[in-house]
């Protein structure tokens, strides 16, 4: 009698596991929309529009963004220009590059090859790049210390 409970639960349990499978573990085929994060304890998380970003943590030290802004060429392309300034007391090299995009903030052009630039010690240097494109609506400017 033992051994005909115990083979009834069995089979009842066995019955339950099957027909619970199908209902928990649906199956998923192609991809899922994207995630965008937003949050307030990860400032560097969110593109930065029209703006310059110091991407190695080691140089936010070093220099200093005084300025950064863009203009409509004679041809209507778009010119982009920073203006840094090395804050210690030896030669820096630092590498930049930028990146366009149209006016729905959708890649158009970039990013460009990196352009490096010497910082002498305590001294102001300069970054400009043109875009090709007249469609351009957005840009962002990113820097990295030189390698």
């Amino acid at each position: 009698m033992k051994s005909l409970i115990t083979l009834i639960s069995l089979a009842l349990l066995l019955l339950l596991t099957i027909n619970g499978c199908g209902e928990h573990y649906a199956v998923h085929e192609g991809s899922s929309a994207p995630l965008r994060i937003r949050d307030d304890n990860l400032p560097g998380t969110q593109i930065r529009w029209n703006n310059v970003s110091l991407l190695d943590k080691s140089i936010r030290n070093k220099i200093l963004v005084e300025a950064s802004n863009s203009r409509r060429t004679a041809t209507d392309t778009l010119e982009v220009w920073a203006l840094f300034r090395n804050r210690t007391d030896y030669s820096l090299q630092i590498e930049a590059r930028t990146s366009f995009f149209d006016a729905s903030q959708a890649p158009l052009e970039g990013p460009t090859a990196w352009q490096r630039l010497m910082l002498p010690p305590n001294a102001h240097g300069h970054y400009k790049e043109f875009s090709t494109n007249e469609e351009i609506g957005f840009y962002t400017i990113e820097v990295r210390e030189g390698r």
